[in-house]
C-alpha cells in the first residue's frame, strides 16, 4: 500500500525527488499536487510539469525567468519614481503628515491594483492645490476597481490640504455621523496645521 506524502508547500521538483528518494529506498509513495495525483513507481519530472503546468520543465523556466524580468524591471520603475513621489508630497502635504506620507508611498509602491494609487491620489491632490473645483477633481478617481477608487479617496482625505472637503463631496448624502466626526477632527489638525506653516513662512529659521 502506498503511502501519501504531503507536498502541498514544495515545487514541483522538490514534489518529484522526494517521491523518488522514497522510491529508491524501497518504499512506493504518492502525492496529490495541483489536484493530481502522482506515483514514485512511475512519476517522472517532466510529466509533473507537463501535468501541472501545461509546460515542459525548460519552457515553465523560460517563462518563470521571463516573469521574473519583467517583475524586476516594474520594481526598479516604482523605485525610481518614489522621490518624485516624495518630492511632491513635500509642496502637497503639511509638514507634520510629511513622515506618515513617506510611509504611505512606501507601503502603496508596489500594489496589485494595476493602476498606482499614489499617482491618481498625486493627480487630485495637485489638481485641488491649485484651486480646481471638487466636481472636476472628483471625476478624476476613474478607475474600474471600488477598492482602489476608495483607497485614492481615503489617501486624498488624510494627505490633500483640502481633503476633508474633498471627502465631504465625495460622500455626498451618504455621510454618516461616524464620517462627519473623522472629517471634522482632520480639518481641525488641518486649521493647526496651516497656522503653523503660516508662522513658518513668517519667521524662517
Amino acid at each position: 500500500m502506498e503511502r501519501q506524502i504531503d507536498v502541498s508547500k514544495k515545487t514541483i521538483e522538490e514534489a518529484y525527488y522526494e517521491m523518488k528518494y522514497c522510491e529508491e529506498n524501497g518504499e512506493h509513495v504518492c502525492c496529490i499536487k495541483g489536484g493530481h495525483e502522482f506515483h514514485s513507481i512511475d512519476a517522472t519530472l517532466e510529466d509533473m510539469y507537463k501535468t501541472l503546468t501545461g509546460m515542459t520543465e525548460e519552457q515553465f523556466n523560460k517563462e518563470t525567468a521571463k516573469e521574473n524580468y519583467k517583475n524586476r524591471l516594474e520594481s526598479m520603475k516604482i523605485e525610481s519614481k518614489k522621490p518624485i513621489w516624495l518630492d511632491k508630497g513635500k509642496k502637497l502635504v503639511y509638514q507634520e503628515r510629511f513622515s506618515n506620507w513617506k510611509e504611505c508611498v512606501d507601503n502603496l509602491a508596489n500594489n496589485k491594483y494595476g493602476a498606482n494609487p499614489i499617482e491618481i491620489a498625486l493627480k487630485i491632490m495637485e489638481a485641488l492645490d491649485a484651486g480646481e473645483k471638487l466636481s472636476v477633481a472628483s471625476k478624476m478617481i476613474n478607475t474600474d476597481n471600488e477598492k482602489l477608487n476608495n483607497l485614492v479617496e481615503n489617501i486624498v482625505f488624510r494627505y490633500s490640504k483640502r481633503g476633508p472637503e474633498f471627502k465631504e463631496y465625495m460622500l455626498g448624502s451618504n455621510i454618516t455621523a461616524h464620517d462627519m466626526a473623522e472629517i471634522d477632527k482632520i480639518k481641525k489638525m488641518n486649521v493647526e496645521f496651516r497656522r503653523e506653516e503660516r508662522e513658518r513662512i513668517r519667521f524662517p529659521k
